[in-house]
């Protein structure tokens, strides 16, 4: 029992020695001991000013070069300016396509006040502005700006195009639309008038293709006139009234003079435009030599009465 007794207070002993050995060892408030090395490690390591804060600090810093918050702000800038070039790119469109359409709803009015003109001049028709309103094809269906009603109940339908081309067949071209234009809007005759040179060339700038009229306004609204005058030939032809009898080739022989000699107007009134504008580039270039043989005369009056006071 004394021996036991003896052996058991020597190893109490034993560990409480090694127990307040061990507690020193890990007390992190004495310099140079296990626990002291550690809590300055781990200072160092996530403490202020360490170097989990520095690196956190590099890979959060959008300004730093290869940082990973600098990389998403880059891509973030990149993104924004395409969003905004894509912005002032479709801003640009809407424009371009709004001074189209007011070009467009301009011509139509234009268009509109030359069919009132024509109608007044002949008696007994009316005119009704249909590009906002449906029609037989449904109500979405807007072809067809104008319809001219005659005296004889006669429909013609017109279509004003302000656009630089115009093709002439196919699904989209013209004479297709002008189809659909003569369903939408019951018509018998249809006439396509362009504020530019946007027909094929072989149209020109009139073209007759069976009841359908092509027609480049000449700024005048001539060329307009005669495509109505037209149609309302082309519609007594197809639909004599009772007791009348139509010398159908008479008709048509004169139809197709008036289609040759308005092509004739046309391409005319075009050659004595381009005249008009070489004269007036040649009077701007006289004007200008003008006023540099002045300017010239002035300026060596000048230095002979500077040499006379001399």
């Amino acid at each position: 029992p004394e021996i036991r007794s003896s052996l058991l207070s020597k190893s109490l002993r034993e560990f409480q020695t090694w127990q307040e050995s061990f507690f020193n060892r890990m007390d992190v408030d004495q310099v140079g001991s296990f626990g002291g090395r550690l809590v300055a490690r781990l200072e160092s390591l996530v403490g202020t000013g360490g170097t989990l804060e520095a690196q956190l600090a590099t890979a959060l810093d959008p300004a730093a070069d290869g940082s990973a918050l600098g990389a998403l702000r880059q891509e973030m800038i990149g993104e924004i300016r395409e969003l905004r070039d894509a912005v002032f790119a479709e801003r640009g469109r809407r424009a371009e396509a709004e001074k189209g359409t007011q070009k467009g709803f301009l011509f139509e009015d234009a268009i509109e006040d030359r069919a009132r003109a024509w109608a007044a001049g002949v008696g007994g028709c009316q005119v009704e502005r249909t590009s906002t309103e449906g029609g037989s094809l449904g109500r979405e269906a807007l072809v067809g700006d104008l319809v001219v009603v005659l005296a004889d109940g006669g429909r013609v339908v017109i279509e004003a195009k302000h656009t630089a081309r115009i093709t002439l067949t196919g699904p989209d071209g013209i004479l297709c639309e002008l189809d659909r234009a003569l369903t939408n809007r019951e018509a018998d005759v249809a006439v396509c008038v362009s504020a530019q040179e946007a027909f094929p060339g072989e149209v020109g700038s009139f073209g007759l293709y069976g009841n359908r009229i092509l027609v480049v306004d000449d700024g005048t609204g001539s060329m307009f006139d005669v495509a109505l005058r037209i149609a309302s030939l082309l519609m007594s032809t197809a639909r004599p009234g009772d007791g009348e009898t139509i010398d159908r080739e008479a008709v048509l022989d004169q139809l197709d003079r008036i289609h040759k000699l308005a092509k004739r107007f046309s391409s005319s009134k075009r050659t004595l435009t381009e005249a008009q504008n070489s004269i007036d580039l040649a009077k701007e270039g006289l004007d200008s030599l003008r006023s540099e043989l002045i300017e010239l005369a002035e300026a060596a009056a000048h230095e002979v009465r500077s040499g006379r006071a001399d």
